[in-house]
């Protein structure tokens, strides 16, 4: 049963977010690396704002790394549990008419798959933070830059900040959520496939227990 999830669910896991990886995971960094760049030649002194939100979200996202890699494990392993389930069912359908145990096994799946559904509700749930925590982040940056900018263009007449510049600081802010909100898809998918590739190194990694003895005759007589 767990061979079977494992060259199913966990290998579609991972070509997913190889292929995320390779589509957005790289184009996203370099927008980010980039409108920071511009930002700070732009904007000077205001686009240090974009500093201080890095720490808050590297932090929240260890977070939530943390947290789902536990529930992801566990989930795994629960799908083993439900396939099996399946599997004897499949199997032992004469068996389990014979006896009369439709009842009892009908219960048996709907508790694998209801455990299956909650752990995994949760690792959503939990993953699904990301998001918002990004959003949140940028904007704040945005409001910060609405109103301190427009205070200095005010008050300076343009000497310290010019419209120009508001307005690059506030497309290049546009440009690092934009690809914040595509690397938090991208995190999902490369955190349910960090574990599936765990499972799937230990069949690889497995060794068979049928080993050849030292003196093994390799030659056959006719």
């Amino acid at each position: 049963a767990s061979l079977v999830t494992r060259m199913t669910t966990d290998v579609t896991n991972v070509q997913n977010a190889y292929m995320m990886i390779i589509r957005s995971a790289i184009r996203g960094p370099l927008m980010i690396v980039f409108s920071f760049i511009m930002a700070f030649l732009m904007g000077g002194k205001m686009a240090i704002s974009f500093l201080v939100a890095a720490p808050v979200l590297a932090i929240g996202l260890i977070w939530i790394t943390r947290k789902t890699r536990v529930l992801f494990q566990r989930v795994f392993r629960k799908y083993d549990v439900l396939n099996n389930s399946i599997q004897e069912n499949v199997m032992g359908m004469r068996v389990v008419k014979s006896f009369v145990r439709q009842e009892y096994e009908k219960q048996k799946f709907e508790r694998a798959a209801e455990d299956v559904c909650a752990d995994f509700t949760r690792a959503e749930k939990i993953l699904a933070l990301s998001n918002p925590l990004m959003q949140l982040c940028m904007s704040a940056i945005m409001v910060f830059i609405l109103y301190v900018g427009s205070y200095l263009i005010i008050t300076t007449r343009g000497l310290a900040l010019d419209v120009g510049q508001f307005s690059a600081l506030l497309s290049y802010n546009a440009q690092i959520l934009n690809s914040l909100m595509v690397l938090s898809m991208v995190f999902v998918m490369i955190t349910m496939a960090g574990e599936s590739a765990k499972r799937i190194v230990e069949v690889l990694c497995e060794e068979s227990t049928l080993t050849s003895p030292q003196d093994a005759a390799f030659d056959v007589k006719d």
